[in-house]
């Protein structure tokens, strides 16, 4: 049997091969850091990459620490439509609307004894995206992925991380 992690890339690497075959030839690219609700207000920094050309975005963020009493691991996969709004002080915005898929691994021990236990959820629906262009190439951005379940799925864990935001902080090259 076919890992989830496996399917999870192949869907991924899948993805954006579709994806690639719609977007014009001249792209830029995103990297930057900044915090998730998927941590429940734990400081912990994500990793943030993306790729976009003038009317379409792809993104990628992950999320994780590990130590000897547990584990969170959170994967983003996000694509937008891209709109630019006016300047907002001295810096242009662009936001964007579209599909989000969201990915979540948790797992806990009570004591070093136990075992321990391992969740693990899914989610995809709507997501939206603002960025904020401060200086140059260095942006401020908000990335909020609306996760959407049939009912007969939904259990404890997903009322905490069904929807997810980041407030992001990177720099476009």
């Amino acid at each position: 049997m076919i890992g989830i992690r496996f399917r999870l890339y192949l869907f991924l690497f899948l993805f954006s091969l579709i994806w690639a075959n719609h977007v014009p030839a001249e792209v830029n690219y995103r990297l930057g850091s900044g915090m998730s609700s998927t941590t429940s207000g734990r400081r912990i920094p994500l990793l943030y990459g993306g790729v976009e050309s003038k009317d379409y975005a792809l993104s990628l963020s992950s999320i994780g620490y590990k130590n000897t009493l547990g584990y969170i691991s959170a994967w983003n996969l996000n694509t937008y439509v891209l709109f630019y709004p006016d300047k907002f002080w001295w810096g242009k915005m662009q936001a964007g609307l579209g599909l989000g898929f969201f990915y979540y691994e948790e797992g806990f021990k009570n004591s070093l004894d136990d075992d321990g236990v391992t969740k693990k959820n899914y989610t995809a629906g709507p997501s939206l995206r603002v960025l904020w262009s401060i200086a140059g190439p260095f942006y401020l951005g908000l990335e909020a992925v609306y996760g959407i379940r049939p009912r007969f799925l939904n259990n404890h864990l997903l009322l905490s991380t069904q929807d997810t935001v980041q407030l992001l902080m990177g720099v476009e090259f």
